[in-house]
């Protein structure tokens, strides 16, 4: 036994045979003596393994063994070596890895540092670890190793896709650890971190139905919501605002109940909806507060549906009525006049169905319609005339609505009307008109004396008048009631009756007798449309853009019309073209669009002009259309050669040349670009000649060929794209040419195995001459390989022990192609794995080899079959698992991964189920649910799993797994009811018994354990919470009366003792009280106690209605009425359902007192209740007549409208025969009023008095109604209309026609030097709205020394003189007055805004020998970039026109520059319009046109406008001040450009320094330097331009600039605002001269036109030369006005005087106001806007030049013009005085 040594895997059993001899051949005794060997049977020589080996525990041991032959013993001792086997698996450091992770952690990061596998063998040991199951988890994470050795595994988890806590909280990672051999298996429980980034989530809610009348504070529903990440609480609200006042919202529990009685018919309502009511919930933040973002708040609506119950009764909207007919009207059929039943029940279907019914008189006359839903509106016919008029004189008819069709109608109150109807048989009333409303339609165009309608009386003696707004253009008969269209001179216009004005007439016509009785009506006359406007384009003329070759138009073309005529339908065509057939109009719609392409070439000058007619179908009108085509380039570059193929060496040289191109293009000068396609894969380009370069590495084995090529060759099909040339022209034209590249290989790439190690497996039984393995290197030079066996070669025999290794040539050989065999079996080899190191190398070149490793394990024959983990034994074959029921299909149960010490695990299996289909086991033993577990259904399951390895044979192990479902709290208690409905007499006693309630839960143990809580608001009713069981606890609140239905919400809830995992569920209980007969008939407190008829009143007519309700339902509700004394004389009479007393006998002559005492029982069982009501009835004479008006005895009244509040108008009276008291009042809408807006009436004396002054020009007419009332009973009225007349007086100015600001529009007229004398020039006109002689004036022209005149009554404007020479006054401005009082009229020099009796007239006059117009230079170049804003002010563009500067007028020549620039007509300033890109166009050439609107001269001048980088702008610094360089600008910059080119100024600024300080001293120019067109960014001559004080520094970025320019503007206003404040301070304490400082700048005439950001100044003519002198310092620069001679004066004396002094003035001067009451400019041009700079102790510009201002002969100022140089900058003001 020495040097016996086992595996520590070793079977239990016989491991070894000792020998001994013995020389005499006695038999022999074996022994030995170990805690781990025995000899069986004793004295054999069989040695046992009685128990495990474990080689980590105990790697030898120390055996003693024995023979005897019965004689002598002979011991010896042995050291048996355990040899250490693969056995252990890798170990997971730690067995409770687990991970928390935020939801918002970024991707790529660590989430698990560190796990740790550790693997106590080193033999074969190969650590690895990956993510096994399951297959998402590990797709969202991923194990990345970071260290390994033989025995240690380190590694971390990272995160590779996105979390989401909201859709999954959490993951089960499993992790696989395997030495190659062994495999162990974990699980990482990873959970998912709720972040705040959702916001709460309302829970699914229905449309919500609650009954009307639902009680107040009662819950109807419950709002919930969740937070949306899971965690926070939530509050609720409601919005928006009107809910609130109907709904209370619990911000708790969502609990929303009624604030007020849900009305269904409230009108807030929508038909008995609230079609959207808003909820937010909000969540709780951490510190208690409530969230207020999208993120933690949400909103959502339900709608709510009012269940209406029957809660209204029919109602009548008016309910008394009183009329008087005359007998010699009525007739059968004939319907009451004024006499509108409206009725209206709001509740909804058969609630709100009624009928009318008419309770007396029924014989003679009948309701129609007398039956509807929801509103109903109705009259009364007559049915029997004879009868009506024979059997009495007044009638009062009684009228009731009732429900008919309700299940539960409301009996009590009913709605009832009156009518009081009385015949007249003797006097004549004037009748009323047949209608109450007439309507007629007229044509607009209809003529005058057309004949509109004809209305009139059937009686004689009647005078008809129209009134109205709109009566004066008809005219009416006065006997005749004839209506005829008044003449009109223009029928259809204005003024006239013209639809578009007014599309009808309301008037009012009168009919009146000679009695002074009147009736009214109302005529409505509809005016109808003729098609009598034509229709108008909104622009006479349209411009769009295209290319050649495309038929898009920019912009597109709509071309739009109008027409006044509502109902016209406008059609478009095209007319007058000879292109028409190349365009398409939408006759509908006017949209013109290209059909095909324009050709540049047959246009004139690319224009193309259309005509565009649009029609009314009688009507046209046409519109000009201008298409501007753009020039296209049309010739192709053509290559010299479209096919070059190369042959280029993979060793070439970078940038070495391998092709040269060619390309021609026929519209020169056009220069070629050359490019390069995607085929060149990056490793050429092509220069500007076409040469085609190497510009990176070739590699053969990369790429052995490269096919430049473009798409238009087709038979290159998959080819990439190649050279392509492409001109500069536009648009751009290509051609394309193909490079063929090969490139050369060379041998110069090492071979190399992939992988360098190659593992397999061989049975030692494998056949000698076997080929095992084919070894293949590769070589990227594709050359032959030869193989060969190189040291070192490594054998390990089965213990993991190396064994000599020169063993290669004895077992394996491998030939020169890599074929690697078997030379000798393997059988008695004590090999069981073997390292071959193979070495590759080129036969070309020898030198260049590659290594490589084949690693051979030699397998013996299965004999041992897989095992489970513990508690697992061959046994003990049992495994337990747990599980949570309700987890998803797929959840991890736990691991049954058995290990198998040699082969490799094929597969696990399920072979039996107890209850199929529960659980799945995968092929790597992970065990997973393959359903959803339902515990309450199965509580375990006993599933066998079988395993198998690949050995062979194969061999497998069988384990019983037991499989334990564990309960949670899934199911919520389930009521047996939707509802629980119960009926109980009302008072039911204290602890009685109402109902039980139930409900079931379908989990066990606590969790399915209920407890019952109830919701009672009233505190009625109490619960068992364990039973259930319901009982009263206070009877007192359960009366019927205060309420009939009870609503009580019974809580169902589970797992009482862990509340955190509590369900609960609600169910509505509805208790029903029974009524008792417990009240008492109560009378309404509406009925009168003391009631007076009058005595004509008519048997059987009901004069009272007594109302008596019993709280009470049914029959012991239910009401009888009975007189029970005070009836003695059977008078009178009562309904005993209605409460109707009804007079049996006629009353006249008894005018007598009456008590009557009403009894209202109920019907109750067993017991009636009653009460009783006295009525003192008092019988009344009738009033038999009603009042009639005696004066005035006109209708129509005169009053003057100057007359004021207080004026006695006029005094109506009236008389009644029957002696009654007489009160007066105004009806208005249908109502009595004793006064109106402007007059009152004395209720007594009938006196109308005005209220307020009239003013005829505003309303000339008043109709006032009258209204005389007796106190008579029924008292009655008498109504008349009065028409005031307002008589003019003379209380108005004539006035000239004005502006909205209230000044004249003033006149412009042009007049010829050789007019004539008498020759009318131009006409004014004004108005007086004053009528008749008040409105005669005339016009005055004050100025005699004009060589015009005036004429008085026309406003005619004559010349008196003829041959009025332009060269000695080219305009002349004067004022004409209208005036009623020629020698009153005053009229001063200047026109005040609010005189609008004066205008001012311009007369201009046209040169008659022009003169040319010039320009002062001919080219001007000025620089925009791509930052540059729209509206940006570029120059100012000025010409001189000796004849009339006046009258000049600019604009842009061609219209593409129209699209980029804008120019103003009258000033000449150039503006931005566009933003512009540098990469479409660098170069705008500008064409500006200068012409005299009185002539045909003109003048052009270009203008350059380069588009430059923001990026190359250079900052200058001169050292010079601000205002300094300013005037030297020019200067500088033309020295600058005489090294450069073209400079362009952007901005000039005083000098910044870097670190941000501004410097004074010092000023910077920001420039642009181009040279032919380029904008390079740099400057030449920097050195020699440094002599002259300009100074270069590093140009800063836009962005940077502008904050320099932010943080000089806070500097500057800081400091400005310091200066103004110690000036302020200065000023209070001044002398005299700076108080008339002051005063100057206070009559200037302050204009600041904000929209046009321009500063007007204007000095009046106001004190002494002297004091204007005193006024002004000599350091100030001056603005003066030309025409003032005082300034004038003063500038003159300044100039002469002081020959330092500059005086500088604005040109355009400012001298008189424009059309719109402004200050303008001399020649009517605009100050440019942000030009005219003025502080506190500065009035004036800057001026681009110093040029000194001298007096002239005529006493005027040389004009300095405004902008010379392209180097001008504009600025905005930096203050203002004004």
């Amino acid at each position: 036994m020495e040097n016996f040594s086992l595996q520590e895997n070793t079977e239990i059993g016989q491991v070894y045979e000792l020998e001994a001899s013995d020389a005499n051949n006695d038999k022999l005794q074996y022994g030995i003596k170990s805690s781990v060997f025995e000899v069986k049977p004793p004295g054999s020589s069989q040695v046992f393994l009685k128990g495990a080996l474990d080689y980590e525990k105990k790697k030898e041991y120390s055996v003693t063994v024995w023979v005897s032959d019965g004689k002598i013993n002979t011991t010896e001792n042995v050291i048996v070596h355990v040899i250490n086997v693969n056995d252990e698996l890798p170990v997971f450091q730690s067995d409770s890895y687990s991970i928390d992770v935020r939801e918002d952690t970024e991707i790529n990061r660590t989430v698990l540092a560190n796990v740790i596998v550790k693997d106590e063998e080193e033999i074969d040991s190969l650590l690895q670890v990956e993510c096994y199951q399951p297959k998402e988890a590990c797709e969202t994470f991923e194990i990345v190793q970071t260290s390994v050795t033989n025995t240690t595994w380190t590694g971390d988890i990272h995160l590779l896709k996105s979390l989401d806590y909201e859709k999954r909280k959490s993951y089960q990672l499993v992790l696989r650890a395997t030495d190659g051999i062994n495999t162990r298996l974990t699980s990482i429980p990873v959970r998912v971190l709720n972040v705040q980034d959702t916001p709460p989530k309302f829970l699914p809610m229905l449309t919500y139905a609650i009954e009307e009348n639902y009680p107040v504070g009662k819950s109807f529903m419950t709002i919930q919501a969740v937070d949306g990440d899971g965690e926070r609480p939530i509050r609720y609200f409601l919005e928006p605002e009107f809910t609130l006042d109907m709904f209370n919202l619990d911000p708790v529990t969502g609990n929303l109940s009624p604030r007020r009685p849900m009305d269904r018919e409230n009108i807030r309502l929508n038909n008995g909806f609230i079609k959207v009511t808003f909820f937010k919930a909000r969540e709780v933040l951490e510190g208690g507060g409530l969230g207020n973002d999208e993120l933690t708040q949400t909103r959502t609506e339900i709608t709510l549906t009012i269940v209406d119950q029957n809660d209204n009764a029919p109602k009548f909207k008016k309910t008394n009525y009183e009329i008087e007919l005359e007998a010699s009207k009525i007739t059968d059929g004939y319907f009451l006049p004024r006499v509108f039943l409206n009725v209206t029940d709001p509740d909804s279907s058969i609630n709100g169905h009624f009928k009318i019914f008419l309770l007396n008189f029924d014989d003679m006359f009948q309701v129609i319609p007398n039956e509807g839903i929801n509103n109903l509106l109705s009259k009364i016919q007559i049915r029997n005339a004879t009868k009506l008029i024979s059997a009495a004189k007044s009638y009062t008819l009684e009228l009731e609505a009732r429900e008919t069709k309700s299940v539960t109608p409301i009996s009590s109150p009913l709605s009832k009307a009156t009518i009081l109807l009385k015949i007249k048989s003797g006097f004549q009333q004037l009748p009323s008109f047949q209608e109450e409303s007439y309507t007629v339609d007229i044509q607009e165009n209809a003529e005058g004396g057309s004949l509109v309608t004809i209305i009139k009386l059937p009686v004689d003696n009647v005078k008809y008048e129209l009134i109205g707004n709109g009566a004066s253009l008809f005219e009416i008969g006065e006997d005749n009631g004839e209506i005829r269209v008044k003449f009109c001179p223009l029928p259809g216009k204005s003024n006239c009756i013209d639809y578009e004005q007014k599309t009808s007439y309301n008037l009012n016509l009168i009919a009146k007798n000679n009695k002074g009785q009147s009736q009214t009506t109302l005529l409505l006359i509809n005016v109808i449309n003729a098609n009598d406007e034509k229709p108008k384009f909104l622009a006479t003329k349209y411009t769009a853009y295209t290319r050649e070759g495309t038929i898009r138009l920019d912009p597109p073309l709509n071309l739009k019309a109008i027409d006044k005529d509502e109902d016209s339908q406008l059609v478009y065509s095209i007319i007058n073209s000879d292109v028409a057939n190349s365009f398409n109009i939408n006759s509908l719609t006017g949209k013109l669009t290209l059909i095909k392409p324009l050709d540049y070439e047959s246009s004139k000058n690319g224009i193309y002009t259309l005509t565009i007619r649009v029609t009314d179908g009688k009507n046209v009108a046409s519109a000009l259309v201008e298409i501007n085509v753009m020039n296209v380039n049309e010739a192709v570059p053509v290559f010299k050669d479209t096919v070059i193929n190369v042959l280029v060496n993979e060793t070439v040289n970078l940038g070495e040349r391998i092709a040269q191109f060619e390309a021609t293009d026929e519209d020169l000068p056009s220069q070629i670009d050359y490019r390069i396609g995607n085929g060149s894969r990056g490793d050429f380009n092509i220069t500007q000649d076409g040469q085609v370069r190497v510009t990176n590495h070739l590699d053969f084995d990369r790429n052995k060929n490269y096919l430049i090529t473009v798409s238009i060759i087709f038979s290159l099909a998959g080819l990439l794209e190649g050279i392509l040339a492409t001109d500069r022209g536009q648009p751009q034209k290509t051609a394309t040419a193909t490079l063929s590249v090969n490139i050369q290989d060379r041998n110069n790439k090492y071979p190399y195995f992939n992988p360098i190690t190659t593992r397999i497996s061989i049975e030692r039984s494998i056949q000698v001459s076997s080929v095992i393995k084919q070894m293949e290197a590769i070589d990227m030079d594709n050359t032959i390989l030869s193989y060969k066996f190189i040291e070192p070669t490594l054998a390990w025999n089965r213990f993991g022990q190396l064994v000599q290794n020169n063993l290669t040539q004895e077992y394996f050989k491998i030939d020169e192609n890599g074929r690697v065999s078997l030379i000798k079996s393997l059988e008695n080899s004590e090999i069981s794995r073997i390292r071959l190191t193979i070495q590759a190398s080129d036969i070309e070149r020898e030198e260049q080899t590659g290594i490589g490793v084949l690693d051979i394990t030699i397998i013996r024959r299965n004999e041992i079959a897989p095992k489970f983990p513990s508690p697992w034994t061959p046994t003990n074959r049992n495994l337990y698992f747990s599980v949570l029921e309700n987890q998803d299909a797929g959840y991890y149960v736990g691991t049954v991964t058995a290990t198998d010490p040699f082969d490799h695990l094929d597969s696990y299996r399920i072979t039996f189920e107890d209850i199929p289909g529960l659980f799945v086991v995968d092929k790597n033993g992970i065990l997973r649910t393959r359903t959803l577990l339902d515990r309450e259904k199965i509580d375990q399951s006993i599933i066998r799993v079988v395993v198998s390895d690949n050995g062979k044979p194969q061999l497998s192990s069988t384990a019983t797994v037991t499989i334990n479902i564990i309960d949670i709290n899934d199911h919520t208690p389930i009521f047996d009811k939707i509802n629980y409905d119960k009926t109980i007499d009302e008072n039911l006693g204290k602890n009685k018994f109402v109902l039980q309630v139930g409900a079931t839960d379908g989990d066990n143990g606590n969790y399915g354990d209920i407890t019952y809580t109830l919701n009672d608001d009233l505190g009625a009713f109490q619960i068992n919470p364990t039973t259930g069981r319901i009982t009263v606890k206070d009877p007192s609140i359960l009366d019927r009366e205060q309420r009939d239905v009870i609503y009580l919400t019974v809580t169902a809830t589970d797992s009482p003792k862990d509340t955190s995992v509590s369900r609960s569920s609600k169910v509505i209980v509805r208790i029903f009280l029974r009524d008792l007969n417990d009240n008492r008939p109560v009378f309404d407190k509406t009925v009168r106690d003391k009631i007076d008829i009058i005595e004509t009143i008519s048997p059987d007519e009901s004069f009272l209605k007594v109302i008596a309700s019993d709280k009470d339902s049914g029959d012991n509700g239910k009401v009888k009425y009975r007189i029970e004394s005070g009836n003695d004389d059977g008078i009178f009479d009562i309904d005993p359902d209605t409460g109707n007393v009804k007079v049996k006998k006629s009353l006249v002559g008894q005018s007598n007192n009456y008590q009557l005492t009403i009894e209202a029982k109920d019907e109750g069982k067993p017991t009636q209740l009653s009460s009783k009501y006295k009525i003192n009835i008092r019988v009344l004479k009738s009033n038999n007549n009603a009042p009639y008006f005696v004066k005035p005895e006109n209708n129509i009244i005169q009053t003057q409208e100057e007359e004021g509040p207080g004026a006695l108008i006029v005094k109506v009276v009236a008389e009644d025969d029957d002696k009654d008291e007489v009160t007066y009042s105004f009806i208005e809408d249908g109502k009595p009023s004793h006064e109106t807006s402007l007059f009152k009436i004395d209720l007594s004396l009938g006196e109308i008095y005005l209220k307020e002054r009239l003013d005829r020009e505003k309303k000339s007419v008043h109709v006032l109604v009258v209204q005389a009332k007796d106190n008579g009973i029924p008292s009655k009225t008498a109504t008349k209309y009065l028409i005031i007349n307002v008589t003019d007086i003379d209380d108005h100015s004539p006035e000239f026609l004005s502006h909205r600001n209230c000044c004249s529009i003033p006149y412009k007229f042009y007049v010829s030097e050789s007019i004539q004398v008498n020759t009318s020039i131009g006409k004014v006109r004004a108005i007086d709205r004053d009528e008749g002689k008040n409105a005669q004036f005339e016009y005055l022209l004050k100025d005699k020394n004009l060589p015009f005149r005036v004429d008085k009554s026309t406003g005619e404007i004559i010349a008196i003189e003829g041959q009025i020479d332009y060269e000695k006054q080219s305009k002349y401005v004067f004022e004409i007055q209208a005036s009623t009082k020629p020698a009153e009229a005053s009229l001063k020099s200047n026109c005040k805004c609010k005189d609008n009796s004066k205008v001012r007239v311009t007369v201009y006059v046209k040169n008659e020998e022009d003169e040319d117009i010039q320009f002062d230079d001919s080219v001007k170049d000025v620089c925009v970039t791509d930052r540059t804003k729209i509206g940006t002010p570029l120059l100012v563009l000025e010409a001189k026109d000796p004849d009339d500067m006046d009258a000049l007028e600019y604009r842009l020549v061609k219209n593409s520059s129209k699209i980029f620039f804008s120019l103003n007509s009258q000033s000449g300033l150039l503006s931005t319009a566009s933003v512009f890109d540098r990469r479409l166009q660098k170069l705008h050439n500008i064409t500006v046109r200068a012409s005299n609107t009185l002539s045909t001269s003109s003048a052009e001048r270009y203008v350059n406008v380069w588009v430059t980088e923001h990026s190359k702008e250079k900052v200058v610094t001169i050292n010079e001040k601000e205002e300094v360089v300013l005037d030297k600008l020019n200067y500088y910059m033309k020295k600058i450009a005489e090294r450069n080119g073209l400079v362009c100024v952007i901005r000039v600024g005083k000098h910044v320094t870097n670190s941000g300080e501004v410097n004074t001293d010092k000023t910077d120019v920001v420039i642009h330097v181009l040279r032919e067109g380029i904008d390079v960014g740099a400057v030449k001559g920097e050195d020699e331009l440094a002599n002259l004080g300009i100074i270069f520094k590093k140009s800063k970025t836009g962005a940077e600039l502008e904050i320099l320019w932010v943080l000089l503007a806070v500097i500057l206003i800081f400091i400005i605002w310091t200066l103004l404040s110690f000036i302020i301070l200065f000023c209070c304490c001044c002398c005299r001269k700076d108080k008339q400082q002051h005063v100057l700048v206070d009559n200037v005439n302050k204009g600041f036109d904000m929209q046009e950001g321009r500063m007007i100044l204007d000095y009046s003519d106001k004190g002494s030369s002297n004091s204007l002198r005193d006024m002004l310092s000599d350091d100030d620069i001056y603005v003066i006005n030309s025409q003032s001679a005082n300034a004038q004066s003063f500038a003159t004396n300044q100039s002469t005087t002081n020959d330092s002094k500059q005086v500088r003035i604005i040109a355009p001067l400012v001298s008189r106001q424009n059309d719109d009451g402004e200050s303008t400019l001399q020649n009517n041009a605009s100050i440019p806007p942000h030009t005219l700079q003025i502080t506190d102790q500065q009035i004036g510009a800057y001026l681009s030049d110093g040029t000194t201002m001298k007096s002239t002969s005529s006493g005027g100022f040389i004009t300095v013009p405004f902008v010379s140089l392209p180097y001008k900058i504009l600025q905005r003001p930096t203050s203002s005085t004004t």
